[in-house]
């Protein structure tokens, strides 16, 4: 699991990942280049989707599913 935090998505950056197993995007920008590379997109800001996300997976593992976050940051 690869998890970009607010990275544009360039050329440089996502050539770098390309053998990651599973991609997790963070960013506020919603056309943020680098949600077209991953699986999983978050748009929020990483500050507060951060630390909920830290939380979850030390509460519960990386298999507790990404939608429960999304839903937390919605409403925060």
């Amino acid at each position: 699991m690869y998890v970009a935090v607010a990275i544009s998505g360039a050329i440089q950056h996502t050539s770098g990942m390309k053998d990651s197993e599973k991609v997790l995007a963070i960013d506020r920008d919603p056309g943020s280049n680098m949600f077209n590379t991953a699986d999983f997109g978050i748009v929020g800001d990483y500050q507060i989707v951060l630390p909920m996300l830290i939380e979850k997976v030390k509460a519960e593992g990386f298999a507790f599913g990404l939608r429960s976050v999304v839903e937390e940051a919605v409403t925060s």
